[in-house]
């Protein structure tokens, strides 16, 4: 913040609101500037439909480096889907 005086500095922080997981996540939803989940993401490279075939296609035995090479996504991210730790809503 090389650019503040001290001055403005100190007025920005002034203006910021110290809170806790839980209170930060409802503030957060009242004011609608919450993450987006799932295909919404505009970063996401996945389908819910693409989802529902990487675990149906994991569970016929194909490998996690083959699914990610087909989807265009790292083989980890195919793992944390298939182990449910993202895309947990689908």
């Amino acid at each position: 913040m090389g650019h503040f005086s001290d001055d403005d500095f100190w007025a920005e922080v002034a203006k910021c609101q110290l809170l806790c997981r839980p209170h930060h996540k409802e503030k957060s939803s009242r004011e609608g500037s919450f993450s987006i989940y799932g295909e919404r993401n505009p970063n996401s490279k996945l389908t819910a439909s693409e989802v529902i075939d990487i675990r149906k296609f994991s569970s016929m035995g194909y490998s996690s480096y083959t699914l990610g090479r087909h989807y265009g996504v790292d083989p980890s991210h195919i793992r944390a889907i298939i182990r449910r730790e993202s895309w947990k809503s689908i």
